[in-house]
């Protein structure tokens, strides 16, 4: 096969430990290995696709066999190197365990192993690619041979999903982990490719198919193919974005920008062309705001931002430099809660999260002009009955609002953080929600509950010590120190047994009405009241 057909991510694999971009701590290691001459008989690369496992297998494979390596590195020209680039089959053998996968395989393997030797270089590398398609029954009867191979042997296993390998696989392996690759290392590589072979693509169109591949370097080679095949030698950034499918849309800065003003109107209309600039798309749009939030976060905490586009990259900074932290989480925790799962074509749902989230203030400076919260209308009142001098019902304390909890930022988080806590039946978070008002004094938080059930449920399962100690440090992260915890049930349980009432009252509690507060009556009402 002539170099020309070769697809790019093949004709542009790295041949050396320093060609390779972005795994650098492995590259590392492995170069240490071979210097020192500490070679294990079986090692383990995870990881996700495209991250260069196979590659770096095949560059150890030729760095434990070269006769002249320097510093580590295959010099890529004695024979067990030429031999290995040529696919000889006595010093590499390469198996596919998704289509290798049964117990005869392993076995055809372990016949190999004690039966054939190292030809001209000193190891015979077995590379299993997808290792965790192996059937049960392979993998023990690979691990004999894995824990005890000839000295010539060396076994290098791959995957993208390490979790389903057995633990005692794993423990006969030293294991090294790939990362995704940042977009900047994705780019400088795609620009060295695009210089190598005479195209010219913009800054911003490599950055884009960068970001595209998702850490990705082979599938961002792909792309880049693609383009080229498409467009010609001369690619740009919004040709690039046409074959993406991606689409140019400015609103998602003035999104952001809105909701850090807290311009409601501002906010909704930015929605809306957003979404129409999207091709009535919604959650793309929604996509590429929380891309943009999530730079603004990074940029705001001094990390830098490697997913944002050049162009936005001033913007974002000064966005970032005028949001406070607060009005930065709260709109990530907002826009990050959208889901499309009703209507996937309908922009309510993000409406929604960004109106509440102005509406409470979460996304909001503490300078900034609040929108005007929405007035909470009381609860209808059943027909008093008709006496002389009736005294209207005391309304209700604050601290009952069914929306405690809401207008409180630091009790959303802490429920929200203990929504999966669970270690007897009842997990913590909902349980939290149900309080009525909390009060801290001094080393103590005291949380008051309203209804009976809420507070025996919690009682019980703080009985559990992980449960208490999960409380305890949540608390303590959120509210800033330590805290212990008290529980206590408020004087108005609505739980308890009501008082005998008139014959009114429970008419009127049989045709669906609800008692909502009670007051004293003299003896010469309550005899009125006596049938």
């Amino acid at each position: 096969m002539s170099t020309q057909s070769l697809v790019l991510y093949r004709k542009y694999r790295p041949q050396r430990f320093g060609e390779v971009a972005g795994q650098e701590w492995t590259v590392q290691a492995l170069r240490q290995a071979v210097v020192q001459g500490k070679i294990v008989h079986a090692y383990l690369f995870a990881g996700p696709r495209g991250t260069g496992k196979t590659t770096i297998a095949r560059i150890l494979a030729k760095a434990v066999n070269c006769l002249a390596p320097q510093e580590g590195e295959p010099c890529n020209a004695c024979p067990p190197c030429r031999a290995i680039d040529q696919g000889d089959p006595f010093l590499l053998v390469e198996l596919d365990a998704a289509s290798h996968r049964g117990i005869d395989d392993v076995r055809a393997i372990r016949e190999a192993v004690l039966t054939m030797g190292p030809g001209t270089g000193r190891y015979r590398v077995y590379i299993l690619d997808e290792a965790h398609m192996l059937t049960n029954e392979a993998f023990n009867a690979l691990l004999k041979t894995l824990e005890e191979p000839p000295p010539h042997v060396l076994f290098i296993l791959c995957t993208t999903e390490a979790y389903r390998l057995p633990p005692t696989v794993v423990s006969r392996c030293q294991r090294y982990d790939f990362h995704r690759l940042s977009p900047l290392a994705i780019a400088q590589r795609l620009a060295f490719i695009a210089r190598q072979e005479g195209w010219q693509l913009g800054e911003e169109a490599l950055h884009l198919i960068a970001v595209a591949s998702r850490g990705s370097l082979r599938d961002a080679c792909n792309l880049l193919e693609q383009a080229v095949t498409t467009y010609g030698p001369e690619v740009g950034s919004q040709q690039v974005r046409d074959l993406l499918g991606m689409r140019e849309n400015p609103y998602a800065l003035s999104l952001l920008q809105a909701m850090s003003k807290g311009d409601v109107a501002g906010a909704l209309s930015a929605i809306a062309q957003g979404v129409s600039a999207s091709e009535g798309d919604p959650r793309a749009f929604h996509r590429a705001v929380m891309g943009l939030l999530q730079a603004v976060m990074h940029l705001k905490a001094g990390a830098p931002a490697e997913e944002v586009p050049p162009d936005a990259l001033d913007a974002l900074k000064a966005l970032s430099a005028s949001w406070p932290w607060e009005g930065v989480l709260g709109a990530v925790r907002a826009l990050g809660s959208v889901t499309f799962r009703g209507d996937a074509f309908s922009s309510l749902p993000l409406e929604l999260a960004v109106v509440e989230a102005l509406a409470e203030g979460s996304a909001v400076p503490a300078g900034s002009a609040s929108p005007t919260p929405r007035a909470s209308t009381p609860p209808a009142q059943p027909p008093a009955p008709m006496r002389p001098t009736p005294r209207p019902p005391p309304p209700p304390p604050p601290s009952q609002s069914p929306s405690a909890e809401r207008a409180d930022p630091r009790w959303r988080e802490l429920c929200r953080a203990l929504e999966r806590v669970r270690n007897k039946r009842f997990p913590l978070g909902p349980l939290l929600r149900g309080y009525e008002r909390y009060t801290l004094e001094g080393d103590t938080l005291t949380i008051y509950f309203r209804h009976r059930t809420h507070w025996e449920r919690l009682q019980d399962e703080l009985e559990h010590p992980n449960s208490k100690s999960a409380l305890e440090e949540a608390v303590a992260r959120i509210f800033g120190r330590p805290y212990s915890i008290r529980l206590e049930l408020s004087e108005t349980d609505s739980t308890q047994p009501l008082k005998p009432q008139g014959h009114l009252v429970r008419t009127a509690l049989q045709l669906g009405g609800r008692i909502v507060g009670e007051q004293p009556i003299s003896p010469d009402q309550a005899k009125e009241e006596t049938p």
